[in-house]
């Protein structure tokens, strides 16, 4: 089945969330997570995926750092991040 994109939204900042050691920390995607995000939410490449971290940070989930040409795909998650994941968990 494939993800809708705010299911594919929520994934990727689950996954951000799960790789940062603390609140706040900026964490960057090896090459083993683009593997896992491509393989279980159907994105296409990285730059895609550049696309759904820009998306999240336009949202002001996240802060996103990432290299024009995504070859870094990067970003800490905001505290309006936090809060979403809260209701996210709750639900």
């Amino acid at each position: 089945m494939r993800m809708t994109t705010q299911q594919r939204l929520d994934f990727l900042l689950k996954h951000l969330d799960a790789l940062a050691e603390s609140q706040g920390d900026m964490v960057a995607l090896s090459a083993q997570d683009i593997a896992l995000l491509m393989e279980t939410c159907g994105f296409a490449n990285r730059g895609e995926i550049g696309f759904y971290i820009a998306a999240l940070a336009e949202r002001r989930l996240v802060s996103e750092n990432c290299s024009p040409d995504n070859a870094i795909l990067q970003a800490s998650i905001t505290i309006d991040g936090y809060c979403h994941l809260d209701t996210l968990r709750a639900a």
